[in-house]
């Protein structure tokens, strides 16, 4: 077995087309921690301020110039740029039609009048209308914050696992196929047996999901913390702070870390969402394992693996669909959490939207632990009958 390993390892990892890949990713990565030095150097208009001309009476009225800068803008006198005048009561903005700027305008300008209305109200009154628009309550049962820009942060990390993980599914595959074809099995079954050559298929097929994880995760850490080092990634959040959604304080990498508030907690489900994967795309892996010993040419590999895929899609995008909390604590999301190949993506979503019982995480760990066992018993022969023939 040992042999085989070195083997597999070397043909899956000495390769150009790896190194490659990997060069590509890192390219990838640099590029978007560094997008706005990039951007400066190639004199692109991502990073630069929007001009924007206010008639002089009403710019004294604007309370924080600051938070105007903070959003992108700068002033000028220009009148060719985006202008603000106000009529009566009505503000009037011209030569400006980005969606986007149309809304940061707005907020900032009911930001202004809702400062301008509390500096000039009566402190009496301002306090009153405190009272009267707010009560306090205290829920005595146990209720769970729900960020819904952390959760769907988490998601989008696990997801990106459970597609990376599929390529390597189909490459474990694919090389069955080739060995078969290219009449190698016997050459190999001469040396180990069947069940090694399954079991090295799989060891090679989780070390490299493993390597990959550890490598990508690595590779984004080390980029992020040097641009941390560089300058706290001011310029970075300030693009961030202009094109997205985003309202934060200051232009600070504690005030968007703020928005995520990561707990310990939230590892621990990072990692449980992380381990429901791992045993579904395991239980994956030994089914298109068995499949593909009984393919005899590339052409019926496609045959093989495209409905694999399309089940796949459809869990995904299934599982996207119930992403709330209401749908996966009731009816189809829970049942379905419990199901091998579905917990994988659903369990994770409701550790991140709601309260699981330890005993419902058990559960559903043992039923695919079981399910697993039940595949590798009844298909096995399969499997060992395919390689052989």
């Amino acid at each position: 077995m040992r042999t085989l390993l070195k083997f597999a390892f070397k043909r899956r990892f000495m390769n150009k087309m790896t190194v490659i890949l990997q060069g590509i990713f890192i390219l990838l990565v640099c590029l978007i921690f560094y997008f706005d030095k990039i951007s400066d150097v190639l004199n692109l208009e991502f990073n630069q301020a929007i001009p924007i001309n206010i008639e002089n009476s009403l710019r004294k009225w604007i309370v924080n110039e600051d938070e105007w800068k903070t959003q992108g803008f700068i002033f000028t006198n220009n009148n060719e740029e985006i202008s603000i005048t106000k009529d009566k009561e009505v503000y009037l903005i011209s030569k400006v039609d980005e969606i986007n700027v149309q809304s940061k305008i707005y907020q900032l300008l009911l930001s202004n009048h809702q400062l301008r209305m509390e500096s000039e109200s009566n402190s009496s009154v301002y306090k009153w209308l405190e009272k009267y628009e707010s009560i306090e309550v205290e829920f005595l049962e146990s209720k769970v914050e729900d960020n819904q820009f952390k959760h769907q942060l988490i998601i989008l990390f696990l997801t990106s696992i459970y597609f990376m993980m599929l390529n390597f599914i189909a490459v474990n595959s694919n090389e069955i196929i080739i060995e078969k074809t290219s009449h190698m099995i016997p050459i190999i079954l001469s040396s180990v047996s069947v069940r090694v050559h399954f079991i090295t298929k799989l060891i090679v097929g989780f070390s490299s999901i493993f390597f990959q994880i550890v490598s990508s995760i690595g590779i984004v850490g080390l980029i992020a913390y040097t641009r941390y080092r560089l300058d706290h990634g001011a310029g970075l959040i300030k693009l961030i702070i202009r094109y997205l959604p985003i309202n934060i304080e200051s232009i600070s990498l504690t005030d968007l870390l703020k928005l995520l508030d990561f707990k310990w907690t939230d590892l621990n489900y990072v990692l449980l969402g992380l381990l429901f994967i791992l045993l579904g795309i395991f239980l994956i892996q030994i089914c298109i394992l068995i499949l593909s010993s009984k393919v005899k040419t590339m052409e019926e590999a496609a045959s093989i693996q495209g409905p694999f895929y399309l089940f796949l899609l459809v869990t995904y995008y299934l599982a996207l669909s119930l992403n709330t909390s209401h749908s996966l604590s009731t009816g189809l999301g829970y049942s379905l959490s419990f199901v091998p190949m579905f917990s994988m993506l659903i369990m994770p979503m409701r550790l991140l939207t709601e309260n699981v019982m330890p005993i419902e995480v058990i559960l559903s760990i043992l039923f695919t632990i079981v399910f697993i066992s039940l595949i590798f018993i009844l298909f096995y022969p399969v499997y060992v009958k395919g390689i052989k023939n």
